[in-house]
């Protein structure tokens, strides 16, 4: 029987809640405990992930529950591999680095990207080769939904082929998925044109890129929990500070996590929420002020504070000295 990192297991459950079901009961009928969750390291045997699609199944009662699932599931809730994916240039970039860490996030599932003139098809398959696992459906969802996350415009998706037997009667799968669905594949997979995978994503940082690819590969594909629940964190505060919504609450809502077991597994790491938002504030503002594409009201309010003056007296803690004076120190330094 195949195994799921226990972080795939956790982002389904952030799907099932994001479509309204009853996780917890779901994966209390399946055999699982919170206790069975609580190692980053721990490995989940395939008949649990079949018994939790099979009760919420039931409980939803419609076909294409593994689809809307799959667009449900929040971005960040693969940890490093997802910021990973929304801090490449483009829509392919993501996708190459996606299938190079793919194994982090289901290591029973193969994820594979088929290049040719007119675009790439996308596409997943089980090591068992069962035709209709609902965790292929899912990963082609979970998939486009990553793209969607960081992608400005109406990001387009050709087609996509499922390989479940065709639903005896309509569903919405084409209006979830925005595309021509069919079904009875011999392959699940969805087609991108070319200009979809030129699409540049929003949140690109080569910086934060290269970092994230050196963590995954350090922490044999994301699989180790520690530094992966920072790194985690501190992307999604790049996304929410600026909407002044980057309270523990938010966060771990956006990571598929509960505010209680992201303070847990903080305190596991010795480390609290208050310092890794400082850290991450400290290390954007240098970042920032560096690049001197924006003003310094506008660099305060892109970090979440509220004027211009609150930012100052933060980094005045942080450096010791006012940004102006930083920065000044900084040229100083560089033409020396």
């Amino acid at each position: 029987m195949p195994l799921f990192p226990a972080i795939t297991v956790e982002a389904l459950l952030a799907g099932f809640r994001g479509v309204g079901l009853d996780a917890e009961s779901i994966a209390h009928d399946a055999g699982l405990s919170e206790r069975d969750l609580e190692d980053p390291d721990a490995q989940i045997d395939g008949s649990a992930i079949g018994a939790l699609w099979q009760r919420a199944m039931i409980q939803a009662g419609r076909e294409e529950l593994p689809t809307e699932v799959g667009l449900a599931v929040p971005f960040g809730a693969f940890g490093v591999v997802d910021y990973l994916v929304g801090s490449a240039e483009t829509v392919e970039a993501g996708l190459v680095a996606l299938r190079d860490h793919f194994e982090a996030i289901a290591s029973a599932i193969a994820f594979e990207v088929d290049s040719d003139e007119g675009g790439a098809w996308v596409r997943v398959t089980t090591a068992a080769g069962e035709p209709n696992h609902p965790g292929l459906e899912f990963s082609i969802a979970v998939t486009l939904a990553r793209f969607r996350a960081v992608v400005d415009d109406d990001w387009p998706v050709d087609a996509v082929e499922l390989t479940r037997a065709a639903p005896a009667a309509p569903t919405r799968h084409a209006e979830l998925l925005r595309a021509t669905v069919t079904f009875e594949h011999a392959a699940a997979r969805a087609r991108l044109s070319t200009r979809a995978l030129r699409a540049p994503l929003r949140g690109a940082d080569p910086a934060l890129r290269r970092t994230l690819t050196h963590v995954a590969k350090r922490l044999a594909m994301g699989r180790e929990g520690a530094p992966e629940l920072e790194m985690a964190i501190r992307s999604r505060l790049r996304d929410l500070l600026p909407q002044r919504r980057a309270d523990a609450t938010s966060v771990a809502r956006s990571l598929g996590l509960s505010e209680r077991t992201l303070y847990r597994r903080l305190g596991a790491l010795q480390r609290t929420y208050q310092n890794i938002v400082d850290d991450f504030r400290s290390a954007e503002a240098e970042r920032l002020l560096a690049r001197g594409r924006l003003p310094l009201a506008e660099l305060a309010l892109s970090l979440g504070f509220a004027d211009q003056t609150a930012f100052n007296h933060a980094f005045r803690r942080w450096k010791g000295t006012s940004p102006r004076a930083w920065l000044a120190q900084r040229a100083s330094e560089r033409s020396r």
